[in-house]
Formats: C-alpha cells, structure tokens, sequence
C-alpha cells in the first residue's frame, strides 16, 4: 500500500487517527511519499512529537533516509526540535549517520553551524564524534566558529578539552 498525499498530510497535521487507520489496515510505516519522505520524516519536519512517538512505537525506521539522503535526526536538529531529538536517539538513531546532500554533514555538525546547541549537547552525550569532517574538510567545532554560534562553540571546545578517561 503506498503513502498517499491525504495520509502523509495527516502525518504532518499530527493527525493520529488517519495514520493509525491507515496503518492497521496494511499500510507500511516506513513508506514514502511522492516527493521521498517517510511518515516520520514528515512528522518530524512539522514539529509533530505525539506523532513521531506513535510511529516510532509501530516500528518506523529511525535511520530511514529520505530521498534527499537526510534523516528524522538531521531533519529534527535541523529544525531546532531538542525534545525530538532525544526522542529519536532513546530510539538508536544513528548519532553519526551523515546527511548524503548536505555536503556530507553529520547531525552534529549540522547543529554547531545552525548554534543548536541543546541539540548539540544532547548529541554529545550519545557519543557523537567532534572529529568526523564533511566532504569541504570541516569538524563541528569548525562550522560553530565559521557561523559565530558562540554557545555551541564553547560546548564543542570543552568537549574537545576535556581529559580522556583511562
């Protein structure tokens, strides 16, 4: 059964009843739509937690790209969305899946150049790498200093400075 426009529509709109429906009726969590986009990527993309954790709860694949090779977790960080982002890595989202059109950015990346920085902290302590760099040879601590995201830069250097544990 494939994703239909008034199903996906549903799914932003954060309405429950018509996904659900849809879905016991043999629709598939993790199909796309017409323009590439899961269910949970659309929830995620209109700020729609109850709906997000609902499809999470019925299996949607975390980690599932969309067409644009971005994930919930990019598109949750990208969005400023921190209480999505918690929900998504609870639900072992990749912390260090890299976004295949965007320069091959991390989610991590993605928040210390957009000053996310609860997202970036919240990434931090899932054990998100400070040292991956994307295809134009940036870390995270980079993109925060190019940008002036000064909060999140600070938190990256002292995660960064911060003595490792034997």
């Amino acid at each position: 059964m494939s994703l239909s426009f008034s199903i996906a529509q549903a799914a932003y709109c954060g309405e429950l009843q018509p996904v659900v429906g849809w879905l016991q009726k043999g629709g598939h969590v993790d199909a796309l739509d017409e323009n590439g986009l899961g269910l949970l990527h659309v929830a995620v993309s209109n700020r729609q937690l109850r709906m997000a954790k609902e499809l999470l709860k019925r299996g949607a694949s975390v980690d599932l790209r969309c067409a644009e090779g971005s994930s919930a977790l990019i598109c949750a960080v990208s969005n400023g969305q921190h209480s999505t982002v918690r929900l998504l890595l609870e639900h072992k989202a990749h912390v260090d899946l890299v976004h295949e059109g965007a320069q091959g950015m991390t989610a991590l990346m993605i928040a210390a150049a957009g000053g996310e920085t609860e997202c970036a902290q919240e990434l931090l302590q899932r054990g998100a790498s400070v040292n991956l760099r994307c295809t134009d040879g940036c870390t995270a601590l980079m993109l925060a200093a190019a940008n002036s995201q000064h909060a999140t830069l600070r938190l990256l250097l002292m995660r960064c400075l911060r003595p490792r544990s034997s």
